[in-house]
């Protein structure tokens, strides 16, 4: 994409030597060639950008009861809304409660509650909460430390597993 984007730029913006020869004192293919610089420019930083979401846009997810049957026991089933599926892949940004998973610390989730009213202990529900992938594990997050992260936002298909992971998260400044 930003070999395709420095191709199209180049070609749109034109050197000063290009300008002679190519009409300078037309405003007409001036405003042209400025307007499509512009737009290029726009169009790949908004693809590049993220959305900051809140928990409630995790909301859009219906359970359907399915049987495994080579495991022999029934489990609830996610299936994701489009605007779910929309974010799935995508750098998104998101502020909750960390609950470290492990004693290490090398294992944390995010959620929308404290540990007290969290999904494992209190009334949460399982778009309450999302595994939390760290890009690096060097700084050590205590219960309940209020975190904004940005990261990959991906959809699970796991049935032992979250619905939601951020991936490669780090701190949003």
């Amino acid at each position: 994409m930003y070999r395709t984007f420095t191709l199209l730029v180049q070609h749109a913006a034109p050197t000063i030597s290009e300008l002679d020869l190519q009409g300078a004192n037309n405003p007409n293919k001036m405003m042209n060639r400025i307007f499509l610089s512009f737009f290029l420019l726009a169009s790949c930083v908004m693809g590049f950008s993220q959305k900051t979401l809140n928990w409630e846009d995790l909301l859009d997810v219906r359970y359907t009861t399915t049987f495994d049957g080579d495991a022999g026991y029934v489990y609830m089933k996610p299936t994701y809304g489009p605007s779910l599926q929309d974010l799935d892949g995508k750098v998104i940004e998101i502020r909750g409660y960390v609950l470290p998973m492990d004693t290490e610390g090398n294992a944390y989730a995010l959620s929308a509650f404290p540990y007290s009213a969290c999904f494992f202990c209190g009334g949460g529900s399982r778009e309450s909460i999302m595994e939390l992938h760290l890009a690096s594990y060097e700084k050590r997050y205590s219960t309940d430390d209020v975190v904004t992260f940005q990261g990959i936002f991906k959809l699970s298909d796991d049935q032992f597993g979250l619905n939601y992971m951020l991936n490669d998260a780090v701190e949003a400044r």
